[in-house]
């Protein structure tokens, strides 16, 4: 491999900017022996370890669907109306006896978190790589 000097920038907090080299080298380096997936956009840099290499193809496919399920489930998400079916006297009185059960170390009756739209996509996305190291 050869070796090639690149340059990071950065910008101190009184605003100066100076470019600092950086061997090319170094973050490869780390990476243990097998096959790997790395995907780089602006931004954003993901590495999968040890890939099956019949399967790369499929692993690419699915980390980009996997983005853009994501995206489309925070998009839809934004849209959705905050309409609350209860009157403020009531919500009042369900925040007064989630105060109370939780007063008493109790956690019954108190809602559950809502999973993130990534981690909804990642289990779908487990089960399509299960079923295709299955087969």
């Amino acid at each position: 491999m050869s070796e090639r000097t690149l340059y990071e920038r950065h910008v101190s907090a009184a605003g100066k900017i100076r470019y600092v080299p950086v061997s090319e080298r170094v973050e490869w380096d780390s990476l243990g022996a097998g096959t790997w997936l790395l995907q780089v956009k602006p931004g954003c840099k993901s590495i999968t370890l040890l890939l099956h290499p019949k399967h790369a193809e499929v692993e690419a496919a699915m980390k980009v669907a996997a983005d853009a399920m994501s995206e489309a489930m925070v998009r839809a998400a934004e849209h959705k109306p905050e309409v609350s079916r209860y009157t403020l006297a009531e919500l009042e009185v369900i925040n007064k006896c989630y105060t109370n059960l939780s007063r008493l170390g109790s956690t019954k009756g108190i809602v559950g978190t809502i999973p993130a739209a990534r981690e909804i996509v990642e289990s779908g996305i487990s089960v399509l790589r299960e079923e295709l190291l299955k087969g």
